[in-house]
């Protein structure tokens, strides 16, 4: 059972990747079959099954389009995807985001910036307002911002030797 749940996580987690990454939207159909093909055959292999067949209802999953990383001196953006929240918000790559609806997400916060922004994320409702204080440049800004959302299609996916 745990074999086919990890498995089953795996096909869902490279799925969502796809639909929703500006990194494979920019891959070709060809690119994108290849980095798919590869995957179903270590998936195979991991199960040591002939076939394996995956159903994902379709849903709709809060989201800001923000990719980070997380610093002592708070969470360094990474990438902005255009189009989404933040990005309308006028948040940019490089900002460091310093609180969150007052939580304050650097090495100051003494119950853990790292445990406050896994906590925020996993709380974070579609149209949720977030107060976002953030540093640029060395200057102190505020934005405030919804939370929006990103539809993930349903699929079936079957996987055969």
């Amino acid at each position: 059972m745990f074999k086919r749940n990890y498995i089953k996580f795996t096909v869902i987690s490279f799925i969502s990747l796809i639909f929703n990454t500006t990194s494979f939207a920019q891959n070709s159909e060809e690119e994108l079959r290849n980095e798919i093909s590869f995957l179903a055959k270590k998936l195979l292999d991991i199960s040591g099954e002939e076939s394996i067949t995956i159903e994902q209802a379709a849903y709709m999953k809060p989201f800001i389009g923000i990719c980070t990383s997380l610093t002592p001196k708070g969470v360094k953006l990474t990438c902005i995807t255009p189009g989404h929240n933040a990005f309308k918000a006028g948040l940019k790559t490089g900002d460091l985001i310093t609180s969150i609806n007052e939580i304050v997400l650097t090495k100051s916060n003494k119950n853990g910036y790292k445990k406050a922004y896994a906590g925020l994320l996993k709380s974070m409702k579609t149209d949720d307002s977030l107060a976002v204080k953030f540093m640029r440049k060395g200057e102190e800004r505020s934005v405030v911002f919804k939370v929006g959302a990103v539809y993930y299609p349903a699929y079936t996916l079957t996987v055969k030797k």
